[in-house]
């Protein structure tokens, strides 16, 4: 059976209802750079109770070669961090540490 999309390209149905796309087209995004960075951090930081001082920009420079995910691993890693210690909230401190962690090099 062969069912046509809206796109161009025309997709198999296979035995086991599985679709095989014989033109799927793989799209690639670069890492983000500072700026992004920066405003991935205080995207995932939001909802967070954090200090006021919180350099955001310092913390996108800890983390160069990071994805949007790595970032917000580290956010909710800092945000745990904080939790296990009892606090109320989350330092630049927990999140350096977790940047530095994202690189390799644990405290």
């Amino acid at each position: 059976m062969i069912t046509v999309d809206a796109r161009p390209c025309v997709q198999y149905l296979l035995d086991d209802h599985q679709l095989a796309w014989p033109c799927a087209m793989q799209v690639e995004f670069g890492l983000p750079d500072l700026e992004s960075r920066t405003q991935i951090f205080q995207i995932h930081t939001r909802t967070m109770n954090v200090e006021r001082n919180i350099r955001f920009e310092l913390l996108a420079r800890l983390c160069p070669n990071s994805t949007g995910a790595d970032i917000r691993s580290v956010c909710t890693e800092a945000g745990m961090f904080a939790i296990r210690n009892r606090c109320t909230l989350v330092k630049c401190t927990d999140v350096c540490t977790k940047c530095v962690c994202l690189q390799g090099i644990c405290l």
